[in-house]
């Protein structure tokens, strides 16, 4: 009798301990599919451009499961997106550090990439450069799409501003190869034949972008210097003309143009156009700029 009283108290045990298993299992369960909802509502908000209720979303799925790198990885680029890049790079390190490995493919080298913008706009172009190396290095299937030649677009910026003037050309070539209506590649490449004496090469460019996007200001702007430094003064003066009729704001495009009116011996003309300048610019050293101008020329 007294045996089968323990038999019956060990039976029972075994079926409470069965059913907190369960209960817990259900309530883990239960928590991963409520930290995917916010997820998925954090992507569906940033996508809408609400930024600051993405993080909200985002940081409630992070709360109930801290081991979701895609989470991480969404609010880094929500974080991106708004400008604060130090909580971007926290949140790609975190995305990074959970799941280093290319499982998931492209999803992870966009973190690599966005982090390495992220860099970038830190002024950390070495680590930038890094980043962008493992992004491209983690899809080698990087040619299947537009999106993808953003990982050597950003790293061949990054190699410009070190004047890595030939890796920064090979990489916005490739960029170029993978996304031939990449307007913004041909406008820095152009930038870069510029730095390097190469002006034929540089107005190629330009004129490539302008033909892709007929409203890039700083495309024209970009031609103009390379039409004043071969003293081409009336066809820089048009492309300035053409980047203020496109930005009204543009304060260095009026400089620009200001001084082919010099050179044109304009003195009027260049003189309303500094006085533009030191009305716009929010740059002290171009106002001073403009303000010398302005004393030599009423001279």
């Amino acid at each position: 009798m007294r045996l089968r009283n323990i038999l019956f108290v060990i039976a029972a045990l075994g079926i409470l301990i069965a059913s907190l298993v369960i209960i817990v299992l259900n309530v883990v369960n239960t928590d991963k599919d409520t930290a995917e909802k916010h997820l998925n509502q954090g992507q569906k908000l940033a996508s809408e451009g609400r930024y600051n209720d993405a993080i909200v979303e985002l940081g409630k799925a992070i709360e109930l499961d801290p081991n979701l790198a895609e989470s991480y990885s969404a609010r880094g680029s929500a974080y991106y997106t708004k400008g604060q890049y130090d909580l971007a790079i926290a949140d790609y390190n975190k995305a990074i550090e959970l799941d280093p490995n290319i499982e998931l493919g492209p999803n992870y080298a966009a973190a690599y990439s966005k982090r390495g913008s992220a860099y970038t706009y830190e002024g950390q172009y070495d680590l930038a450069i890094a980043d962008y190396n493992k992004a491209i290095e983690l899809d080698p299937n990087i040619e299947l799409g537009p999106d993808y030649a953003v990982a050597y677009y950003n790293r061949g910026s990054a190699y410009y501003v070190n004047k890595q003037y030939d890796l920064a050309i090979a990489d916005y070539t490739k960029a170029i190869e993978i996304d031939p209506k990449m307007a913004e590649a041909y406008n820095n490449r152009g930038l870069v034949y510029k730095n390097m004496d190469k002006y034929d090469q540089a107005i190629a460019d330009y004129t490539k972008a302008i033909e892709i996007d007929s409203k890039m200001a700083e495309a024209y702007n970009n031609r103009g210097l390379v039409y004043l430094n071969n003293d081409k003064n009336d066809l820089a003066i048009a492309d300035y003309t053409k980047a203020i009729g496109i930005d009204p704001t543009n304060a260095v495009a009026f400089y620009n143009r200001g001084s082919a009116y010099v050179r044109n011996h304009k003195s009027d003309l260049a003189i309303a156009d500094f006085n533009m300048v030191i009305k716009l610019s929010q740059d002290p050293d171009l106002v001073d700029k403009a303000q010398t101008q302005i004393e030599r020329l009423s001279k």
